[in-house]
């Protein structure tokens, strides 16, 4: 079930922490949309000193998505900025 909502708007390049714990994050950021039928999204996990990030593609037409446990959905989407709600989802 879905609990806990926030709407948020991410510049290119503009991070949201999504998770964070001791020695241990997870930031999203808006990539843009490399043409006007994709966006892009991109995943940074960082625990201690290792880190790794990557891009997610998706079609414009896409308005919901997960990311971690975490539920996205996609409010308005320019080749600027996106604006999202994102949902907490507790797993059972």
């Amino acid at each position: 079930m879905a609990k806990e909502h926030r709407d948020i708007t991410l510049k290119v390049g503009g991070p949201f922490t999504l998770r964070s714990g001791f020695a241990t994050k997870t930031v999203l950021l808006y990539g843009g949309m490399p043409d006007r039928e994709t966006y892009s999204l991109i995943v940074s996990n960082t625990s201690g000193y290792n880190s790794q990030a990557y891009n997610l593609y998706y079609p414009s037409s896409r308005r919901s998505l997960e990311v971690g446990r975490r539920l996205l959905e996609i409010l308005s989407l320019t080749p600027d900025e996106i604006r999202l709600n994102i949902l907490n989802i507790r797993k059972m």
